[in-house]
C-alpha cells in the first residue's frame, strides 16, 4: 500500500470527530462613497468582524452587480475582481498580481470561484456561467460555459464550486439560489430555491455565495449587508447583518477561508546540535481533496535528517521524553521516512517538507491531526520543532 494512502486509510479507521473549526468568511465591498477604494472584509458566520483592509490593487469603485472574491487553498491568495481586472493579494491586501480578465460578454464578471488544485477559475457574468483554465495570475483557455440556466434571472451575481461532487452553486439578483452541473455548453439545474430571512417577504437581491462542504452549509449575502446561512436544501438557519461596511457600500461577493492550522509550543535543539529553534508549518490549507497540502520545516539544523511525527485523531497532548523538549502531539501513530534537511544559509537555515495530499473523502471532515518534527543533527544530537494542530475541513 502506498505510504500516504495507508496513512489516510488508518485515519478513516479512527473516525473523524466533529471538531469545531475557526473558519471565516471573506467579502469584497463596492468601494463606493467616501474613500473610494474597495475593501476586503474577514468575518465569522455570525457577522462578527475579524479584519478589514483596503484593496488598493483594485483602486476604483466597483459598478454593482460586477465584482467577486475567491480564496485559493493552495497559495492562500485572495482573488478579487471589479468585473474586468483580476487581482491577487494576501489576506492583508498586499498585492501579488493584477491581470485583465478575458471576457465572453461585455457586462463584466459578477462572481468567481477558484479551484487551484484543478487549475480552474469559475465565473458568472450577467447571463453566463463558465470557467477558464487558470494558474495563479495566468488565464488559459476558456474551458466550458453556458448561457443563463433555466429558472434563474439576469443578472447572475455569484458562483461557488461544490468540491464534493463538482457541481456549481449560483445565485441571482432576485434572491434565487441554484445547484447546477456544467458540461458540453449546457447547465443542467439540479435544484433551485428562493431564500428569505424568517419573517421577511420581500425578495433579497443576492450578491455573493460560498459553501462549507463539510457542514453542507451555504452562505449568501445581499445588497443590504445581510448574511444568510442555509443548508443545501434551502432551509435558512441564520440571518445576521454585517455592519462594518461603510455607508453607500455593500458586499459584492463571498468566499470561505478554511480553518487554518494552529501552531504552538517552541522548537529546541539538544547537545550536538546547532542552537536552533526549528519551526513547523503547513503548505496549503487542510481541506478535503487537497492535493497540494503538506507539512514544512524551517529554521532547522542544516545538513541533518528530519522525521515527521503525526498523531492521527489527536488530541495534542504533552509527553516528556527526556530530550530538549517534550512531545507536544500526544502519542504519534505515524512516522515519515527520513527527510534530508537542506536549504541555508547558516547553521539554522535548514528546510524540509513532506507532502500529505488529502483524499476527497468527506468522512475525514473534522479529523484532528497533531504534528511535530524530530531531527537528527549532523553532530549526532536530537532536536524537536514546535507543533501543529490541524483539523481537516
Amino acid at each position: 500500500m502506498h505510504l500516504r494512502t495507508g496513512l489516510l486509510v488508518f485515519a478513516l479507521s479512527l473516525g473523524a470527530p466533529a471538531l469545531a473549526s475557526a473558519q471565516s468568511l471573506l467579502g469584497l465591498d463596492t468601494g463606493t462613497g467616501a474613500l473610494p477604494v474597495p475593501r476586503i472584509h474577514e468575518f465569522l458566520r455570525d457577522c462578527t468582524a475579524l479584519a478589514i483592509c483596503d484593496s488598493t490593487s483594485l483602486a476604483n469603485p466597483i459598478a454593482d452587480p460586477a465584482g467577486g472574491i475567491a480564496y485559493g487553498t493552495c497559495t492562500g491568495n485572495v482573488y478579487t475582481t471589479d468585473g474586468f481586472l483580476l487581482v491577487a493579494t494576501d489576506l492583508n491586501c498586499n498585492g501579488i498580481c493584477r491581470v485583465v480578465i478575458p471576457q465572453i460578454a461585455t457586462s463584466g464578471w459578477t462572481g468567481m470561484a477558484v479551484d487551484e488544485d484543478a487549475g480552474r477559475m469559475y465565473f458568472t457574468d450577467a447571463v453566463h456561467v463558465g470557467y477558464y483554465d487558470f494558474r495563479p495570475c495566468q488565464f488559459g483557455n476558456l474551458g466550458d460555459f453556458c448561457r443563463l440556466p433555466a429558472g434563474l434571472n439576469s443578472p447572475l451575481t455569484g458562483v461557488e464550486l461544490d468540491p464534493s461532487n463538482g457541481s456549481l452553486w449560483v445565485c441571482d439578483a432576485t434572491g434565487q439560489v441554484a445547484n447546477l452541473v456544467l458540461g458540453g455548453g449546457q447547465c443542467r439545474v439540479r435544484q433551485i430555491f428562493r431564500v428569505l430571512c424568517q419573517g421577511a417577504t420581500a425578495p433579497l437581491s443576492l450578491r455573493g455565495i460560498t459553501l462549507d462542504p463539510c457542514a453542507r452549509a451555504l452562505f449568501v449575502t445581499d445588497d443590504q449587508g445581510t448574511v444568510l446561512t442555509l443548508d443545501t436544501a434551502g432551509n435558512v438557519q441564520n440571518c445576521c447583518r454585517y455592519a462594518r461596511v461603510q455607508p453607500a457600500r455593500h458586499l459584492v461577493g463571498l468566499a470561505r477561508r478554511p480553518a487554518p492550522a494552529r501552531l504552538f509550543a517552541q522548537g529546541c535543539s539538544g547537545p550536538g546540535c546547532a542552537p536552533c529553534q526549528p519551526r513547523i508549518g503547513v503548505a496549503g490549507e487542510p481541506v478535503i481533496g487537497s492535493r497540494c497540502f503538506g507539512i514544512t520545516l524551517d529554521q532547522a539544523p542544516l545538513g541533518g535528517t528530519a522525521v515527521l511525527m503525526l498523531n492521527l485523531g489527536g488530541p495534542c497532548t504533552q509527553i516528556p521524553i527526556g530530550l530538549c523538549g517534550p512531545l507536544e502531539l500526544g502519542i504519534p501513530n505515524f512516522f515519515s521516512p527520513g527527510v534530508a534537511i537542506g536549504g541555508g544559509p547558516g547553521a539554522c537555515g535548514g528546510q524540509a517538507s513532506f507532502a500529505l495530499p488529502i483524499p476527497s473523502n468527506y468522512l475525514l471532515c473534522g479529523l484532528q491531526i497533531c504534528g511535530q518534527w524530530i531531527m537528527l543533527c549532523p553532530g549526532g544530537g536530537l532536536g524537536l520543532s514546535d507543533a501543529a494542530s490541524i483539523v481537516l475541513n
